[in-house]
């Protein structure tokens, strides 16, 4: 049996944490309304000069008065100028943001070669950001709060055995299932849903308030009569088809993740909310419930209303041409899934290794005994964004996620989430069932199919019930000749000859001229109680391909993706063996591919 935990293959459910965590507690966010808006020095530079209100100044004259004088944090126009200033700023401990960093509102903004032209247009620009009756220091930040807070007026309380949704808030299915596809007789068809996780809100969720642990002595007579929540549970008898190769299950060692090819009649143990467990139920024999978090009473999500208003906005703020309004509306739809799971770090000493690990796995689920080296444990909590560790005085310090934190409501986010993976997994099995079509990428809310041309039009007819403009619908955002796909968030489409659709994820941002950037400067900061050191490298795209899935061999005009079987990747070894014998058999034909595509596009 395969089991799919949150980081490793574990699902634990201590007995003497859920006693702990059945206390009931108020949910605590900030009042936006109390908030003061925050203060920006706003600035020009070219990396060698300032343009400020007092004038024009030498870089480093500037930074050091700035300094003395205590005034608000800098604020540049554009992530050039914050790039270009960040290192010395950092040396002399200035506080700098970039507009377009914080406020990513304005898809028209640009750099101008004038510090005057950027200096007047950061202005008008922070007016407009105050006149959006945004008051913190970015955009995420006022709208997250904004949303926590309607949420936490609205229900007041929750149990501690929220704690436990943490271990089911998986990302949205994400997964890159062919690598090329040039065949000239087929199209690429790119299809986004309209605001995914806004039309996810809706629906019943888990009452937070009246969450309780149960444990299932036999199985329910019906799986649809189960209440809203989480269940561990076990799929036994995988069933040929669809599931097999498009089941969105990660297997999970130390953080690091696979997909992974299930057998016919294999079995999975794994952690799914009820929509996920009714939708996933007929792929299999039998589900055997094993224990779950649930709550009696189910709610509306606090903020599926408002998503329906925001939605209904954004449309208005389309059809009068307010980008930034409609932009505005985008972003804060995105928002809102994720305010009731915002980041709350603490920092716990440990004496001794011992210490440490016995903590993250009683607390993280993780499966830490002596046989996991040093080493490995190491670079899993350096490279993942819920932990960190480093020497300290009196043994180690550990900063990890607070999944205790009273500002989080993980059933609330999850449940979300779920919804999501359902609705895009449900999506591509209608979509493969059509003549001809077949999956080519999933992300999150989007997805690729490469279809017959004959037969396209019959498509959109078949389809066109799923195809429009409301919240929930999909729209056609691209019909290309040729499509070649890497990774997640990172693809080119062609049509014509010309690019018509890319996203190259770290390289690209959303106005370059070059479609196929394959190095940029980055910065590295180090920051420690006697200094802060910031470290400039170059980034290089061949250095940022995934080998979690192996190239299938070409065929006439196309290649696909091909998953791993369990046996691949069970144990740590297998893990690492695999991926650097796929390295060494595909590095370079993605490579030689991509200078191939680019050379053509010049």
């Amino acid at each position: 049996m395969i089991t799919c935990g949150r980081f490793d293959p574990l699902i634990v459910c201590d007995p003497a944490l859920i006693a702990k965590s059945t206390a009931v507690r108020r949910i605590v966010a900030p009042n936006p309304n109390c908030l003061q808006p925050f203060q920006f020095t706003p600035i020009a530079t070219d990396g060698h000069h300032v343009l400020h209100a007092g004038g024009l100044e030498e870089l480093h004259t500037f930074l050091a008065s700035h300094v003395a004088s205590g005034t608000p944090p800098l604020v540049v126009l554009t992530n050039r100028e914050y790039l270009a200033t960040l290192e010395a700023a950092s040396l002399r401990g200035c506080r700098l943001y970039s507009f377009e960093r914080q406020y990513p509102l304005f898809p028209q903004l640009r750099h101008a070669p004038s510090l005057q032209a950027n200096l007047a247009t950061l202005r008008k620009l922070l007016r407009k950001v105050g006149q959006l009756g945004i008051v913190a220091s970015s955009f995420s930040r006022d709208q997250s709060t904004r949303h926590l807070h309607h949420v936490a007026k609205a229900l007041k309380f929750k149990s501690g055995l929220d704690r436990f949704f943490f271990f089911s808030l998986r990302e949205g299915h994400q997964e890159v299932y062919k690598h090329v596809e040039e065949r000239p007789e087929r199209a690429v068809v790119a299809l986004d849903f309209n605001s995914m996780f806004a039309d996810c809100l809706r629906g019943s969720f888990c009452e937070p308030r009246a969450i309780r642990h149960r444990v299932f002595d036999r199985q329910p007579a019906a799986l649809d009569a189960l209440d809203e929540g989480i269940y561990r549970i076990v799929l036994r008898g995988a069933r040929p088809g669809f599931i097999q190769d498009h089941h969105p299950f990660l297997f999970r060692r130390l953080g690091r993740s696979f997909h992974f090819r299930l057998d016919v009649g294999g079995s999975l143990e794994t952690l799914l909310h009820k929509s996920e467990l009714l939708h996933f139920a007929r792929f299999f024999d039998a589900v055997d419930v094993k224990e779950g978090f649930c709550s009696p009473r189910s709610i509306a999500h606090p903020l599926a209303a408002a998503a329906e208003r925001l939605y209904a906005r954004r449309r208005h703020a389309r059809s009068r041409g307010d980008g930034a309004l409609e932009q505005f509306c985008k972003s804060s739809l995105q928002l809102m899934h994720s305010a009731t799971n915002q980041r709350h770090d603490k920092r716990t000493g440990f004496a001794s290794p011992r210490e440490l690990r016995d903590f993250l796995a009683s607390n993280y689920a993780l499966s830490l005994d002596a046989q996991v080296p040093p080493a490995d444990l190491q670079r899993f909590l350096g490279r993942t964004a819920y932990f960190g560790v480093r020497d300290h005085a009196d043994g180690l310090e550990l900063r990890h996620l607070d999944i205790d934190a009273a500002g989080a409501v993980y059933c609330l986010s999850s449940g979300v989430l779920a919804n999501a993976r359902v609705k895009l997994l449900a999506a591509i099995e209608r979509f493969v069932a059509f003549d001809s079509v077949e999956v080519c990428y999933a992300n999150i809310d989007s997805v690729h199919l490469s279809i017959a041309k004959d037969r396209l039009d019959a498509f959109l007819r078949h389809f066109k019930d799923f195809i429009g403009d409301s919240l929930g619908q999909m729209r056609v955002e691209a019909i290309a000749d040729r499509g070649y796909w890497f990774d997640v968030g990172r693809y080119w489409l062609l049509k014509d000859e010309r690019v018509v659709q890319f996203r190259n994820r770290g390289f690209n941002n959303g106005r370059s001229q070059d479609a196929f950037v394959s190095r940029r400067w980055a910065y590295t900061h180090h920051e420690a109680e006697a200094f802060s050191h910031l470290r400039p490298f170059v980034m290089r795209l061949e250095d940022s391909f995934s080998y979690t899935k192996k190239l299938g061999p070409p065929g006439s005009g196309t290649t696909d993706f091909i998953r791993c079987s369990i046996e691949e990747i069970k144990t740590a070894a297998a893990m690492n063996a695999t991926e650097a014998a796929e390295m060494l058999r595909s590095r370079g034909q993605k490579v030689e591919l991509f200078a191939k595509l680019a050379g053509e596009a010049r």
